[in-house]
């Protein structure tokens, strides 16, 4: 597991990291919580506030 961490001196190589598995099952349950909140007719303004998505995301869920 350590060999795949990339070492970098420059800060926008390591903002281009991948995240953890940890911070990606927390983004996808948050994916979850927003579906949810679409389909009891939340506006996507409310539920990107309140799951700190982007709008953008917010409204592709709405979309699918």
């Amino acid at each position: 597991m350590m060999e795949d961490v990339k070492y970098a001196d420059d800060k926008d190589e390591i903002l281009n990291q991948p995240i953890s598995w940890e911070e990606k099952t927390k983004k996808e349950e948050k994916r979850k919580i927003a579906t949810e909140l679409l389909r009891e007719g939340l506006s996507s303004d409310v539920i990107a506030r309140v799951t700190d998505l982007e709008q953008e995301e917010v409204r592709a869920l709405n979309n699918q």
